[in-house]
């Protein structure tokens, strides 16, 4: 048996595993998830500018707010706005 391998009559229900604020648990499974959006205008235009990129920044903000996700990183461009974010729960 290697140093890295479990006994075989080792309880796994009584190993340690660090657990995140993010990490999600099912049954018999630990997951983090973790969503990586990008918005692009049609042709690339240039019309993020402005107050249209400020109002799309704070209509994100509230859809993301409504739907309990949480925004780890956002940039809003003049062609594009990229968003990762994560679901609480």
């Amino acid at each position: 048996m290697g140093e890295n391998s479990l006994p075989l009559d080792e309880d796994f229900n009584s190993c340690d595993i660090p657990v995140k604020q993010s990490d999600r648990k099912g049954s018999h499974t630990l997951f983090d998830l973790k969503y990586h959006l990008v918005w692009i205008t049609k042709y690339r235009k240039k019309v993020l500018v402005r107050t249209f990129a400020v109002r799309s920044r704070e209509l994100i903000g509230e859809i993301c707010k409504e739907n309990e996700i949480e925004i780890l990183k956002g940039h809003v461009s003049y062609r594009h706005t990229t968003l990762a974010a994560f679901r609480r729960n």
